[in-house]
């Protein structure tokens, strides 16, 4: 997937282009030499492999040319490109067997991208480990419908979140910061989404509530999410 950007545009966000001046062969020079220092950067994509941590190594970013008919600069991402990869097979719906879920038209089905009920300025919160179990919960109680009781053991939420695996190894605290992450996880809930406001009677669990707190030796404490349907006055 080569990505192409007009040169004047990627100069100025270089900060090397001010407004009104051209651009001669000194900048695009130099913004060749800017791109191509790129390719010595490595993105690294944490996995667990057969219960184990491993990772795997990309290019951040290969040069691939300047282009003087359209003042272009042309540049590959071998690691932007795999993580779309990853994204993209994540979010295919599968069966109880793992397989696929195909539409009528042959192309599988997919789960929704992005979603409403969540803050946009959930992005600024340090927890990362913490946001991600937001995303994970608040899709599952979309998935489950106005019907459905979206249900999660403690277990299951911790393995979905690969940064909590990766960070649980690591840590020389892993039941502290398996709190930690848990209560600010339920704090977010509350401040970070609107699932208060568009399910009725929705139950979150409360933070300062320690038997909602795992630890290493309730990891089958289930988490329940009941509601009684979104409100009437709330968009789907």
């Amino acid at each position: 997937m080569i990505t192409r950007i007009y040169a004047p545009d990627l100069i100025k966000c270089f900060g090397t282009l001010s407004e009104g001046s051209g651009v001669n062969e000194e900048k695009i020079s130099a913004i060749m030499r800017k791109t191509r220092a790129f390719h010595t950067i490595v993105g690294i994509h944490h996995i667990t492999r057969n219960g184990k941590p491993d990772k795997s190594f990309f290019p951040l970013m290969n040069f691939e040319g300047y282009d003087s008919k359209t003042n272009t600069i042309s540049f590959f991402s071998p690691y932007l490109s795999y993580i779309v990869k990853e994204i993209y097979s994540a979010s295919i719906r599968c069966n109880k067997k793992g397989n696929p879920r195909i539409k009528r038209n042959g192309q599988p089905m997919l789960y929704p991208s992005n979603s409403y009920l969540i803050k946009p300025s959930i992005i600024s919160e340090r927890n990362k480990a913490a946001v991600e179990n937001v995303f994970i919960i608040v899709q599952l109680i979309e998935q489950a419908g106005d019907k459905g009781i979206a249900h999660i053991k403690a277990k299951t939420l911790i393995e979905r979140n690969e940064a909590l695996m990766w960070r649980l190894k690591r840590d020389t605290h892993p039941h502290r910061l398996l709190s930690r992450v848990f209560k600010k996880t339920w704090q977010l809930l509350r401040e970070q989404t609107l699932l208060l406001e568009v399910y009725e009677d929705i139950k979150l669990p409360d933070p300062n509530d320690i038997e909602q707190i795992p630890t290493f030796g309730n990891l089958d404490h289930v988490f329940n999410f009941r509601h009684k349907g979104k409100k009437k006055n709330v968009r789907a």
